[in-house]
Protein backbone atom coordinates (compact mmCIF):
# COMPACT_ATOMS: atom_id res chain seq x y z
CA UNK A 1 0.00 0.00 0.00
CA UNK A 2 3.00 2.34 1.01
CA UNK A 3 3.81 1.93 -3.13
CA UNK A 4 0.45 2.99 -4.27
CA UNK A 5 0.85 6.07 -1.83
CA UNK A 6 4.23 6.79 -2.69
CA UNK A 7 3.51 6.77 -6.49
CA UNK A 8 0.42 8.64 -6.45
CA UNK A 9 2.06 11.53 -4.04
CA UNK A 10 5.05 10.83 -5.86
CA UNK A 11 7.67 11.01 -3.18
CA UNK A 12 8.42 8.35 -0.48
CA UNK A 13 5.98 7.67 2.44
CA UNK A 14 7.00 6.42 5.64
CA UNK A 15 4.92 3.21 6.56
CA UNK A 16 4.91 4.26 10.31
CA UNK A 17 3.23 7.51 9.48
CA UNK A 18 1.15 6.43 6.78
CA UNK A 19 0.00 3.52 9.11
CA UNK A 20 -0.79 5.69 11.94
CA UNK A 21 -2.80 8.02 9.82
CA UNK A 22 -4.47 5.15 8.22
CA UNK A 23 -5.86 3.77 11.78
CA UNK A 24 -6.06 7.37 13.18
CA UNK A 25 -8.82 7.90 10.47
CA UNK A 26 -10.74 4.61 10.75
CA UNK A 27 -9.86 3.42 6.81
CA UNK A 28 -7.60 0.46 8.64
CA UNK A 29 -8.61 -2.16 11.14
CA UNK A 30 -6.30 -4.89 12.85
CA UNK A 31 -7.54 -8.27 11.97
CA UNK A 32 -5.52 -9.45 15.23
CA UNK A 33 -3.42 -11.71 12.93
CA UNK A 34 0.15 -12.03 12.54
CA UNK A 35 2.37 -12.22 9.63
CA UNK A 36 5.14 -14.92 9.71
CA UNK A 37 8.56 -14.07 10.58
CA UNK A 38 11.27 -14.16 7.34
CA UNK A 39 13.86 -16.16 6.78
CA UNK A 40 15.93 -13.80 9.01
CA UNK A 41 13.66 -14.06 11.47
CA UNK A 42 12.49 -10.73 13.17
CA UNK A 43 9.09 -9.73 14.85
CA UNK A 44 6.64 -10.52 12.83
CA UNK A 45 4.44 -7.69 11.18
CA UNK A 46 0.84 -6.92 12.36
CA UNK A 47 -1.88 -7.75 9.42
CA UNK A 48 -4.63 -4.98 8.97
CA UNK A 49 -7.63 -4.76 6.88
CA UNK A 50 -9.57 -2.11 5.13
CA UNK A 51 -12.44 -1.10 7.01
CA UNK A 52 -15.41 -1.22 4.17
CA UNK A 53 -14.67 -1.79 0.25
CA UNK A 54 -15.95 1.33 -0.50
CA UNK A 55 -13.62 4.09 -1.06
CA UNK A 56 -14.13 7.18 1.08
CA UNK A 57 -12.21 10.44 1.36
CA UNK A 58 -11.58 10.54 4.97
CA UNK A 59 -10.35 14.00 5.09
CA UNK A 60 -9.88 16.07 1.71
CA UNK A 61 -7.82 18.91 2.91
CA UNK A 62 -5.20 16.09 4.56
CA UNK A 63 -1.64 15.85 2.50
CA UNK A 64 1.07 13.65 3.20
CA UNK A 65 4.22 16.06 3.03
CA UNK A 66 7.58 14.78 1.05
CA UNK A 67 10.20 14.91 3.66
CA UNK A 68 12.08 18.69 3.95
CA UNK A 69 13.54 21.06 6.01
CA UNK A 70 11.01 22.10 9.26
CA UNK A 71 9.61 25.26 9.10
CA UNK A 72 10.65 27.93 11.63
CA UNK A 73 8.33 29.09 13.93
CA UNK A 74 7.64 32.17 14.57
CA UNK A 75 8.47 33.67 18.50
Amino acid sequence: MRDLYAAALGHDVSATNLQRVLLRRGVLESTGRLRASGPTGGRPGALFGFRTRTLEVTDQFAVLRPPGPARASVA
